[in-house]
């Protein structure tokens, strides 16, 4: 597999946005990013017939493009609320893992669009 693209609608609270939000609230919308993540992962996976011997991806570089409507907010906080996406990936099975051994790199930049999501792409480290 040479590269692998899944695209999220929305985007996650960021570690401010969330220290203003109740726990359970935060957790409920956390789980939900994971599993929209994970959904789309695998329906990705379905759709261009990847055979099950070619995940995970393993040793990974993914590098997360968050669609913004206007700009605004900063690229750590974004890149920190993505953990729940990242997780999901790691629970569909793509990635092996999001140890430092198996996504040895993360790289996130942001372009403006017409609604908010993150676009994830991962590819494969040669080691």
């Amino acid at each position: 597999m040479i590269g692998f693209r899944v695209e999220i609608p929305g985007i996650p609270k960021s570690p401010n946005e969330s220290r203003r939000t109740h726990w359970a609230r935060n957790s409920v919308d956390a789980a939900g990013f994971r599993r929209a993540a994970k959904i789309a992962a695998r329906v990705e996976l379905r759709r261009r017939g990847i055979p099950p011997k070619e995940i995970p991806i393993t040793p990974a570089a993914v590098h997360l493009t968050f669609v913004l409507v206007r700009a605004q907010g900063d690229l750590d906080n974004l890149v920190a609320a993505a953990k729940p996406i990242i997780d999901g990936l790691v629970d569909s099975g793509v990635l092996g893992g999001d140890g430092v051994l198996r996504l040895p790199l993360l790289t996130a930049g942001w372009r403006r669009g017409p609604e908010k999501a993150v676009v994830v792409e991962i590819t494969k480290v040669e080691t």
